[in-house]
């Protein structure tokens, strides 16, 4: 029997586990399939690298990030 599972990950990359809602899963699947089509249409030479839920989630966090938090900020500057 295998020893390696999620709780023992065998990367020494600082991830955490969260729970999702089943439907919050599939929306995150869609916007998954989502990145993936566009990046193999501007990108072809990247087809081979597949777009994980872990990168469509950093995506999400960035353009949250920069769309509500960074640009308000700086817009309010000036």
């Amino acid at each position: 029997m295998s020893k390696i599972g999620h709780n023992q990950p065998p990367r020494e990359i600082n991830w955490k586990s969260v729970s999702l809602n089943i439907w919050t899963y599939k929306d995150l699947v869609k916007i998954q399939q989502h990145i993936q089509k566009q990046r193999d249409q501007i990108n072809p030479e990247l087809n081979k690298q597949r777009v994980t839920i872990p990168m469509a989630i950093e995506v999400l966090t960035t353009q949250y990030f920069l769309n509500n938090i960074l640009l308000p900020k700086s817009w309010s500057n000036k």
